[in-house]
């Protein structure tokens, strides 16, 4: 499992390069994509943004397209 901070990382970079967010709502897949525990990721996403994973793609999501 990698440490909370490198998943943070990798989650930016699927966000960033692959769009996971157009792909895809359920944070639990993309958790296990990037072997994080997922707990701790909704934790650090809370700290650092005030939306959990969920909040976060479905955010990315609707910015997206009424851009």
């Amino acid at each position: 499992m990698k440490t909370v901070e490198k998943a943070y990382k990798s989650l930016w970079k699927l966000i960033d390069k692959e769009q996971i967010h157009l792909h895809t709502l359920d944070f639990t897949s993309v958790c296990e994509r990037l072997h994080a525990n997922e707990a701790q990721l909704n934790a650090l996403l809370e700290e650092e943004l005030g939306y959990n994973g969920a909040e976060l793609l479905l955010s990315l999501r609707q910015r997206h397209f009424q851009s």
